[in-house]
């Protein structure tokens, strides 16, 4: 007589699960604040960085604005962080695959000359491009979800270390998905 045991979690999926969780939590949240969030946030930011410029004020030292400054700038990065991790598990637990759009030219001449200051330590380009033109793309997180580290990969291809490349390096089409654009636009900052 068989007991249904429930079958044990794999390590890498309780973390992703806890990610998928936290992210939940982590995009009600984003949704409430983000369009009230990024206005005021980049107006604080172009008005302390005004401010800065006129060298401070009596009431705060320029040293004063300056950390006032960077602590804005670092909020607006987390958020940034957070968006990111939460558009690229979207996509990947759509399990689409997308049809690549090229790779941005001086990104593409960037990846080249890598390639042949250090011949093997990645998949040669062109044959990367060739693989991802055949296969189309999916969109991985890294081995630790939260760290933000989000890859393109070949859609048949498991290894992030030679096959990846970044989602800012995709050049952008009209008829891109719609996450997929903004996740790229996100990366590039």
């Amino acid at each position: 007589m068989s007991e249904n045991v429930p079958k044990p979690i794999s390590a890498e999926r309780t973390i992703e699960l806890q990610a998928l969780r936290e992210l939940d939590r982590v995009e009600l949240t984003r949704r409430a604040e983000e369009g009230k969030a990024a206005r005021e946030g980049r107006e604080e930011i172009a008005a302390l960085t005004a401010e800065l410029n006129e060298g401070g004020t009596p009431e705060k030292s320029a040293d004063e604005w300056r950390e006032e400054l960077r602590a804005a700038i670092e909020g607006d990065k987390k958020k940034r962080k957070i968006q990111v991790i939460t558009l690229a598990m979207e996509l990947r637990a759509s399990s689409e695959q997308f049809p690549f759009t090229g790779i941005v030219a001086e990104e593409y001449d960037k990846m080249r000359a890598t390639e042949e200051e250090c011949p093997g330590y990645t998949t040669p380009v062109v044959e990367l491009v060739k693989r991802f033109e055949h296969e189309g793309m999916k969109v991985v997180l890294g081995k630790n979800p939260m760290s933000g580290n989000v890859h393109i990969l070949p859609a048949q291809s498991t290894n992030i270390e030679m096959d990846s490349i970044s989602p800012k390096q995709l050049r952008l089409s009209d008829r891109m998905h719609e996450k997929l654009k903004e996740l790229i636009l996100l990366c590039r900052g």
